[in-house]
């Protein structure tokens, strides 16, 4: 396994105190602030990346005629300024929201930072969307604010 990506998981335990890094690294699911995380690292498809994978829960077939259009609008949205998209794991059929990370680029603060913003996404959706509450454009203006406060980039 490569280093680089042990000491960010280790490093990232050690933020949070989860007693379990080898978990993560070899795949294995998390919880955080509620919402089930995983992280992939392949470093033979590419060494300098690794996926986050947020699950945003299993919707039945109204909310899916209802939110996979905006999710496909969300992922428009999304395109210009973040390397994450929408989708639905065929494994657990759920919908599921994945992160590109660089990981030369990444400490375990930052990524501790990603995780609540990705909570934070996956709990809004579950109160607002499902329930019909918001569209789109309501909720990138929404995200957008999000990035700028959890971003360590804006300070």
């Amino acid at each position: 396994m490569h280093t680089e990506f042990e000491q960010l998981i280790q490093g990232l335990c050690s933020l949070t105190r989860y007693a379990n890094p080898q978990q993560i690294i070899d795949g294995g699911g998390i919880t955080f602030e509620g919402v089930t995380f995983a992280l992939t690292y392949k470093p033979k498809a590419d060494p300098d990346a690794l996926f986050l994978y947020a699950d945003f829960g299993q919707l039945d077939l109204e909310q899916q005629a209802a939110l996979y259009p905006l999710m496909l609008q969300e992922n428009m949205l999304m395109l210009s300024s973040r390397e994450s998209t929408f989708s639905v794991s065929a494994k657990h059929d759920s919908v599921v929201m994945i992160e590109k990370i660089s990981l030369p680029a990444q400490t375990p603060e930052r990524l501790l930072a990603l995780l609540r913003s990705m909570a934070h996404r996956a709990n809004y959706f579950n109160k607002h969307h499902r329930a019909g509450r918001i569209g789109p454009r309501q909720h990138a203006t929404h995200d957008a604010a999000m990035r700028v406060r959890t971003n360590p980039q804006y300070g």
